[in-house]
């Protein structure tokens, strides 16, 4: 890949992530916020469990066991992995929580809740697994921290303060925002894409697929586990059945302009790696998107199943005493 197209496409991968971020800050309040932690701290303290420690142990450790392919391969897809599982709260947790009718307050405070962590975390643990996988690359703390702060920080605290002082205004950007965020996306992605094509197409050999579909389905099992109620579940009678998906999806989703962020300006010499970062992001948002559309529509049949019952139960009682 050439610095100039390089440069093209991380200039539209920034223009994302910013945006992404100054949206995250403009559509959330105080409000918000506090209807989404209220009453839900244990849900919220096995979230940070899972998220940080239950999902980067067991998918890194698989990681250290299993061999990708070539020598040349190996250490880069392992830096991809590090960095999927260590950036968490992607700003898109509510709008996946909608397809399985998930607690959409709840969604947006996880969602900041884990993105904060991630920024303060990511600097330390990133080099320290790096250096665990024996991956070679030698990063530094605020080589990971001065991009964060710079596209990620800024932005979003920067939407905070619009939209609570100038709460018209942040609603008025907020749909052209979306759509730049989406276009400057898409952009950075087919280009990333279309130049790495040959990276892409010999990582396939190398059983990168079949982690970036396995690395999802993991993490949404240990959030079914650990979310509240433990290990059980749910009906669309169950009370905390709106909660525990929100749990299920910030579990099992990365933040993809954290992860952006990362191949831009962290790994920016290893270009397999940042092929294998978009793939494994790619492969985790399908995924999930996948499984919650299949729980929303399960939800749907069982509320419209048990709707005629509890909305007539004279009818129903007439006849059966006829």
């Amino acid at each position: 890949m050439s610095d100039d197209i390089f440069i093209v496409i991380a200039t539209f991968g920034v223009v994302f992530v910013i945006t992404a971020a100054m949206l995250q800050g403009l559509i959330i309040t105080v409000d918000l916020l506090r209807a989404g932690f209220k009453g839900r701290r244990q849900s919220q303290a096995m979230v940070l469990l899972a998220r940080f420690v239950v999902v980067p142990l067991v998918i890194i450790g698989l990681a250290s066991i299993v061999h990708f392919g070539a020598s040349g391969y190996g250490p880069q897809i392992d830096m991809a992995v590090c960095v999927l599982v260590l950036t968490a709260g992607p700003p898109f947790i509510p709008a996946i929580a909608k397809l399985a009718h998930g607690d959409i307050p709840y969604a947006a405070s996880s969602a900041l809740m884990l993105t904060v962590l991630t920024w303060i975390l990511l600097p330390f643990t990133l080099p320290v697994a790096l250096n665990f996988l024996g991956t070679g690359a030698s990063v530094s703390s605020s080589t990971v921290a001065q991009p964060l702060v710079a596209f990620y920080v800024i932005p979003l605290v920067a939407g905070f303060l619009i939209r609570a002082r100038y709460p018209n205004i942040a609603k008025d950007i907020i749909p052209h925002l979306k759509t730049i965020a989406i276009a400057t996306l898409l952009l950075s992605v087919a280009l990333y894409i279309a130049v790495s094509w040959s990276e892409l197409t010999s990582l396939f050999l190398t059983g990168v697929l079949g982690f970036a579909v396995a690395i999802p389905l993991i993490s949404l099992f240990i959030g079914f586990v650990l979310s509240p109620p433990l290990a059980r579940r749910t009906t669309a009678e169950t009370p905390h059945r709106s909660s525990k998906i929100i749990s299920i999806i910030s579990i099992s989703l990365q933040n993809i302009g954290a992860c952006l962020v990362c191949a831009f300006f962290v790994l920016p010499s290893y270009p397999l790696a940042g092929v294998a970062i978009l793939i494994f992001a790619l492969g985790s948002i399908f995924v999930t998107v996948l499984v919650m559309a299949e729980l929303g529509r399960r939800h749907e049949r069982a509320l419209a199943a048990a709707t005629p019952a509890q909305t007539n139960p004279a009818a129903a009682g007439g006849k059966s005493s006829s």
